[in-house]
């Protein structure tokens, strides 16, 4: 069994050059969270975030449960492939189905995107159309609601 190192220790050796860029969880190297997101399961199914899981049921109440398709992931045709000849994937949190095809892209997002998010959104949006960026909270958008079914 190991000991673990207490935050003492950490600075001791820290202070003592021994430990040249090494980092703990909490250390004064440690990378900040990209995100607080807080996960909890609904209806089974485990959501990253409470955003997420907002969306999930907001969507649920206007379309119905067996409409919605989570974690969609599609290729981005229209990007360049990666160095091992695979294409590139964007996952989207929620499809609306319409039978067999998809009739929205849903994407739970709060105010902090990142860059790739938006270079990934734009290659799939290329593609298969148009993602909706929502929270939850809001009403859904006006565009996507003219013939829900």
């Amino acid at each position: 069994m190991t000991a673990r190192l207490t935050r003492k220790d950490y600075m001791d050796l820290k202070a003592g050059g021994y430990l040249d860029g090494a980092t703990v969880k909490g250390g004064d190297n440690a990378p900040r969270k990209w995100s607080n997101a807080k996960p909890n399961t609904i209806d089974g199914i485990r959501f990253p975030s409470k955003c997420e899981s907002r969306v999930y049921l907001r969507l649920c109440e206007i379309f119905g449960r067996d409409r919605i398709r989570c974690q969609v992931t599609m290729p981005l045709v229209a990007g360049e492939p990666k160095d091992n000849r695979r294409p590139l994937r964007l996952t989207v949190d929620f499809a609306v189905m319409d039978g067999v095809k998809v009739k929205h892209w849903v994407d739970a997002k709060t105010n902090r995107k990142n860059r790739e998010w938006l270079r990934g959104k734009s290659l799939f949006e290329a593609t298969w159309g148009r993602i909706h960026e929502w929270n939850g909270i809001s009403d859904f958008p006006v565009e996507c609601c003219h013939d829900p079914l």
